[in-house]
C-alpha cells in the first residue's frame, strides 16, 4: 500500500492534499498500528463530502480503541483513564449525528461502544 500512495502522490502535485489520499493514508497508518498518525490524516479528510463520514467513523473507532485490542476485554479493562478519548469520540459522534448518520447501523454500534466505555471508565475511577 505505501508504494501505491507514493505513486498517487507522484502522479499529481495536488494529490498530497486530496481528501481521498488523506483517507487512504489514514487507513494505512491505522492498519500499521499508528493511531495518532491515522487520526491526523482522517482529520484532514473529515470535512470532505465523499470521504468525511467514513473518516469520522474511523476516528471514533480509534478514540474508543486506540490500542486496537478487543473492546471490553480484561486487558482493555486494565487500561488507565481514557476520559479524553471518550470526550473526543462523543464530539465526533455529535458531528456524525448532525450529518444525518444517527440511523446508520455503524453509528448506532459506535454510540453503544461509547456508552459502554463511558460506564466502564466511571466504574474504574470509582
Amino acid at each position: 500500500a505505501p508504494k501505491f500512495i507514493k505513486l498517487a502522490e507522484k502522479a499529481n502535485a495536488k494529490a498530497s492534499f486530496s481528501p481521498g489520499l488523506r483517507y487512504c493514508r489514514g487507513l494505512l497508518h491505522w492498519f500499521t498500528n499508528e493511531p495518532r498518525d491515522a487520526l491526523v490524516e482522517f482529520n484532514l479528510a473529515r470535512k470532505d463530502g465523499e470521504w468525511g463520514r467514513e473518516a469520522l467513523h474511523n476516528m471514533v473507532e480509534i478514540y474508543l480503541n486506540p490500542d486496537n485490542q478487543e473492546l471490553f476485554s480484561e486487558n482493555a479493562d486494565a487500561k488507565g483513564d481514557n476520559t479524553d478519548n471518550l470526550v473526543a469520540a462523543d464530539k465526533l459522534l455529535d458531528e456524525l449525528r448532525r450529518l444525518g448518520e444517527s440511523n446508520s447501523s455503524r453509528f448506532i454500534v459506535l454510540e453503544g461502544y461509547s456508552f459502554m466505555a463511558a460506564k466502564n471508565n466511571r466504574n474504574k475511577l470509582d
